[in-house]
């Protein structure tokens, strides 16, 4: 329960009545002051009306020199309290009668001394009214403590009376404060207190039928609205926090259930959650990862050509980063291959907090990648047999056409030894041909590991180029090599990129193959141009291989790098080569892009240069 002191009438009252006793003291106060001017005045009158009254026989006992007379005149100017010295004196100043009566002292005779300016002296001149002749003089003087003490009792009457009326007044006003304000604020202030917001049964505040109108009717009418809006919005909390306890539930079963992880990183960029998937990938426990990098955890290793030194720069300069590839070793001890994608989170002050993302493991779908690839290749091989069967024919005719020689001679008995020699070292000389473009072919067909090195792409052409040099020339299509030297290498698997380049050469020689059989020529033949450029100015090697087969339709050139994609006729291709090319190009960190220049496509491949050369191939 609140103290007397505390209650809002309570200090209504005090206010109120405290400013009307400062007021009312104020004009008081001035009031008394206005009255205390008029009783001096009042005080002054007096004695000159006294003295008036005395004036004749004050001048019959001058004339006559009467000491008993002018005795009685004094003595009857001490009626008037206030006069305490009297004197009667003749023209001549001498003393007739004198009277005198001790003055009243202390603080009420310095405060009369104040107010009345020392003015208690009165004389009245005594003259023959007959000759007009002076015969002395009456002198009176007056008290004038005497003349306030009244004044000053009835003044602290009157502010005592004042005060007791404040108090009286402010009993009044606490009493109907109470009643009119405290009491129902109270009894409102109680209800809002008991009652629970979350209660819909709950009645609505009231403060009775003499408020409902007024301020407190207003209050109680918004304390209703009030709860309303919070039991609304109570309720709405409510439905959003089971709605969000549920997606958090959904959101970790999916994410518990589901092939990908999700995982975050603080502003430090350290793990602070990952699925539980991720821990059934890898042989990795939760304690040996949380609160590490992504490059400290044990045995990750990036794919492709890139590094922890790219992607630490990439996540510090808080860029959002997709299919960054790296492998760790997995629950059963092989290698597994994980892609990661993020994005970077920022506070509602735009401060950094970290990472939030997801990965998958693709370690299969890379195998299976590689697997396409390697029959992508063979296929490859099957499409240029003919001209690789044209190859070795040259070599093993050659080789038979020296055999069947040498035993004709040897029949004949008419060879030297040296003869036989030559014809035996040029068959030695074929069987190596022979040899050189069979393991090539094998080299080529090989499934290798895609481990990166320096490969000069000029030795990557020269290579394919050997490859399907027999069926150009016997489709009347010319081959022209520019190949700038020296240029810088770049980083890749060459094998990958003798890949990449036979693609292109055998996609022009089909574009140059079908453009010629649309025209109707019997022999249309056509030309290859194969560039290569080394570019300073951008550290980057451009391959450029130009046909004259016709071109692109433009409303399928944005779609000849999607995987099965392919404007051949049934039968003629797999649709993977440009899909299976453009990978082998961006895993090598370089682009490809196609487009149509004079009567064919022309097919731009850049890649970035590596500055050293280890292993160069």
């Amino acid at each position: 329960m609140l103290k007397l002191r505390n209650r809002l009438s309570f200090r209504q009252a005090r206010d109120a009545v405290a400013i009307a006793f400062v007021l009312g003291l104020f004009f008081s106060l001035f009031q008394i002051t206005v009255d205390l001017i008029g009783e001096r005045e009042d005080a002054d009158q007096t004695v000159h009306q006294v003295l008036k009254t005395l004036e004749a026989p004050a001048i019959q006992a001058a004339f006559h020199v009467d000491h008993n007379l002018a005795a009685n005149v004094v003595s009857s100017l001490f009626e008037y309290r206030p006069i305490y010295s009297a004197t009667l004196v003749d023209d001549f100043g001498d003393s007739l009668a004198h009277l005198q009566r001790p003055v009243t002292g202390g603080w009420l005779s310095t405060l009369a001394d104040a107010i009345l300016n020392e003015q208690d002296s009165f004389i009245l001149p005594l003259v023959n009214e007959r000759t007009d002749k002076p015969l002395g003089e009456l002198r009176v003087r007056v008290d004038g403590a005497l003349i306030i003490d009244d004044f000053f009792r009835r003044s602290v009457l009157i502010i005592i009376f004042g005060f007791l009326r404040a108090l009286i007044l402010a009993g009044i006003l606490v009493s109907v404060f109470y009643v009119t304000l405290t009491k129902p604020l109270a009894a409102l202030t109680r209800r809002i207190v008991e009652t629970d917001p979350t209660d819909d049964n709950a009645a609505p505040f009231t403060v009775g039928k003499n408020h409902e109108d007024d301020e407190l009717g207003q209050l109680a009418s918004s304390v209703n609205h009030f709860a309303t809006l919070t039991k609304e919005h109570l309720n709405q909390r409510k439905f959003a926090e089971r709605a969000l306890k549920e997606s958090e539930e959904r959101f970790r079963d999916v994410a518990e259930s589901a092939g990908d992880w999700i995982w975050e990183m603080d502003e430090n960029l350290r793990f602070t959650f990952l699925s539980q998937r991720y821990f059934e990938l890898s042989t990795l426990k939760p304690e040996e990862i949380l609160g590490k990098t992504r490059w400290e955890m044990a045995g990750a290793n990036p794919l492709k050509d890139e590094t922890w030194e790219k992607h630490k720069a990439t996540l510090e300069a808080r860029q959002p980063f997709r299919d960054f590839e790296f492998a760790v070793q997995g629950n059963g001890g092989e290698d597994r291959a994980f892609k990661v994608s993020g994005k970077p989170v920022f506070g509602p002050d735009g401060a950094f907090r970290g990472y939030r993302g997801t990965a998958v493991d693709f370690t299969e779908a890379l195998a299976l990648k590689n697997q396409l690839d390697q029959a992508t290749k063979l296929a490859t091989l099957g499409e240029i047999a003919t001209g690789i069967a044209h190859e070795i024919s040259q070599p093993l005719n050659i080789i038979r056409m020296k055999a069947d020689l040498c035993l004709l001679l040897l029949e004949k008995g008419t060879s030297s030894v040296d003869e036989l020699k030559a014809e035996l070292t040029s068959v030695s000389g074929q069987i190596e041909r022979a040899g050189a473009i069979m393991n090539h072919i094998l080299e080529f067909g090989r499934n290798e590991t895609d481990t990166p090195e320096a490969v000069f792409v000029s030795a990557a052409i020269e290579r394919a180029v050997g490859l399907i040099t027999e069926q150009l020339k016997d489709r009347n299509i010319a081959l022209t090599l520019d190949l700038a030297e020296p240029c810088r290498p770049v980083s890749g698997v060459p094998v990958k990129l003798e890949q990449v380049v036979l693609n292109l050469l055998v996609n022009a020689r089909d574009a140059i193959t079908k453009n010629g059989k649309q025209a109707g020529g019997a022999d249309p033949g056509g030309e290859i141009t194969v560039q290569v450029e080394d570019l300073r100015e951008s550290d980057e090697v451009r391959l450029v291989v130009s046909d004259t087969g016709g071109g692109i339709p433009e409303t399928v050139l944005d779609h000849i790098f999607d995987p099965f994609f392919t404007t051949k006729e049934v039968g003629e291709g797999t649709g993977l080569g440009l899909s299976i090319s453009f990978g082998i190009v961006e895993t090598m960190g370089g682009t490809i892009k196609a487009a149509n220049v004079g009567d064919g496509a022309q097919f731009t491949v850049e890649f970035p240069i590596i500055q050293e050369e280890p292993g160069v191939f």
